[in-house]
């Protein structure tokens, strides 16, 4: 299927299939050489070229498909804080696997825009094995982060001194079932 920039969508047929749109686009010289000619006047000609590619439905589709191997996750641990802004006591973690050759993301959410439930079905879905969790009172008042471990049938959670999480996240690492 593809899309013309007047609007017109045209589907094309690939061997009796009916195939789904994964990118739509063209040159938009005409386009914008009408709008430029009706605020600027007759000038210079300029040429435009757009494209959208629908990585969702891509994505998707080699999901569905069972031949398909699975990903490993983007990165091994996900260090975020929960209900305070805490940015760079996470950093610092961040800091801290990365040195020790773990890879770890931020999840930035001072906004509590999602729970935790939701970061958790987020990491299980992009395959993240470890959520590093902070809170006001484990950093300042007890100096200990939370790793919550997803596990195939399981959830595993352990508060530690923050001094600890480094090795621990090693060891969980190398006996990975």
């Amino acid at each position: 299927m593809f899309m013309h920039a007047t609007g017109t969508m045209k589907r094309k047929r690939h061997r009796g299939l009916l195939a789904d749109v994964l990118a739509a686009g063209g040159r938009y010289d005409r386009l914008i050489s009408n709008f430029q000619t009706r605020v600027l006047g007759p000038t210079a000609s300029c040429s435009a070229v757009g494209v959208s590619i629908a990585v969702d439905k891509i994505v998707n589709a080699m999901v569905e498909d069972e031949d398909t191997e699975v990903v490993p996750g983007v990165c091994d641990v996900l260090v975020c804080s929960v209900g305070s802004d805490l940015l760079i006591q996470c950093i610092e973690i961040v800091r801290d696997l990365w040195a020790a050759g773990i890879s770890s993301q931020l999840f930035e959410n001072s906004e509590q825009l999602y729970s935790l439930d939701d970061m958790q079905t987020r990491c299980k879905y992009l395959g993240i094995p470890h959520i590093v969790l902070l809170s006001e009172r484990m950093v300042y008042v007890n100096s200990t982060v939370r790793v919550r471990s997803l596990e195939k049938d399981k959830v595993v959670d352990k508060s530690m001194p923050q001094s600890e999480l480094v090795e621990y996240i090693q060891s969980r690492m190398t006996n990975k079932p």
